[in-house]
């Protein structure tokens, strides 16, 4: 959530050696994913998996 945690989060994935991450989860993850994309440039594939209904936000946006 914090510059400093993404940028050790991607030093992790470069470590060892990993391209692209899968994302599951509602609305908050994928608002991650997004977010961590932008600073990092590392692809996601998201995919739904809510509790709280919270999709029609994603799909809206």
């Amino acid at each position: 959530m914090t510059p400093e945690g993404m940028k050790k989060a991607y030093d992790n994935l470069c470590r060892e050696g990993i391209e692209g991450i899968i994302a599951i989860g509602g609305d908050g993850t994928l608002k991650g994913a997004v977010e961590f994309n932008k600073v990092n440039n590392i692809p996601f594939i998201g995919i739904p998996g809510t509790i709280d209904n919270d999709l029609l936000e994603q799909i809206t946006q």
